[in-house]
């Protein structure tokens, strides 16, 4: 990873992203993750793709316990934040 320090981002519940100066999140992710979880209620599956630290599957994970998520990120540190939010939250079975 980048030689910025990582740092955790509570979203609440106990769930958290974790975040560094080159991967981070704002509002619009908050607000595309709840409107893909309303758009898709009964879904099964879900694929977050250009996932960077992972906000979006990590709130689909938190808020639907059976999704599967499929996470795509083609940039190492971003891939790497993500892979370890889900894991440390407990979502690495899902996500």
């Amino acid at each position: 990873m980048s030689g910025g320090k990582n740092r955790r981002e509570e979203l609440g519940n106990g769930v958290f992203a974790l975040v560094s100066d080159s991967f981070s999140f704002g509002m619009d992710a908050l607000l595309l993750a709840r409107f893909a979880l309303n758009c898709a209620p009964g879904a099964a599956n879900a694929a977050d793709l250009g996932t960077g630290c992972g906000v979006i599957s990590l709130l689909w994970a938190a808020q639907r316990p059976l999704l599967k998520i499929s996470a795509l990120e083609l940039q190492a540190e971003g891939a790497a934040l993500a892979a370890r939010a889900a894991e440390e939250n407990g979502f690495s079975d899902r996500i």
